[in-house]
């Protein structure tokens, strides 16, 4: 728990719940309390474990139930003041999905757990071998692949083709406007000249 929640559990001015765990501890009588505790209090509830020196399980997961009693009525139930054994059962605990259990080879340090390790070390380290004797060839036809690849060639070497030819087309005809002459206009004398000229 960080040192943020304890400012916070001071802050509050709400006096902890110093919880004590023996071998004459009563859990009904402890989940009573707890669920007292955060019916009477508006915001926080903080807990005082530090007397508790190991993880007893049937207390971890009661804490971990006043905690989601707690979150479903909008409080905090905090566990600042606790020892690493307990701290750290408890966040194992939150974050395991409910109505599972952990089976001794998840602890990573029981036996069980190194010798799972191992066992899952030596299938990683062989090597799958494969039987090749049986294997058999497979012919795969390559004509459809060609037919449309000679298909895609034709329409793109049209395509190509017909972009050429346009563009000499408008070349051309812009050249053409370009360097001819423009018309000649014949004023009104002139055209009479010319006529006159014209008749024998």
């Amino acid at each position: 728990m960080s040192r943020l929640d304890k400012q916070l559990d001071r802050l509050s001015g709400t006096e902890p719940v110093c919880i004590e765990w023996g071998a004459d501890a009563d859990l009904e009588q402890l989940r009573s309390l707890l669920v007292r505790e955060i019916d009477r209090r508006t915001h926080r509830v903080p807990l005082d474990l530090r007397k508790v020196p190991d993880a007893p399980p049937e207390l971890v997961e009661l804490l971990v139930e006043m905690r989601r009693y707690a979150l479903e009525r909008s409080k905090i139930l905090s566990m600042s003041w606790v020892l690493p054994p307990l701290r750290d059962a408890i966040e194992r605990r939150i974050h395991q999905p409910i109505g599972t259990t952990v089976a001794p080879s998840a602890d990573p340090d029981s036996e069980q757990a190194s010798d799972r390790a191992k066992e899952l070390l030596n299938v990683v380290e062989k090597r799958s071998e494969y039987d090749l004797s049986k294997a058999e060839k497979i012919e795969r036809s390559n004509r459809v692949y060609r037919k449309k690849g000679l298909a895609s060639h034709v329409v793109r070497y049209l395509a190509m083709s017909g972009l050429i030819i346009a563009g000499v087309a408008i070349i051309s005809a812009s050249y053409y406007f370009l360097t001819s002459e423009p018309p000649r206009i014949l004023d009104r004398k002139t055209f009479e000249e010319v006529s006159e000229s014209a008749v024998p």
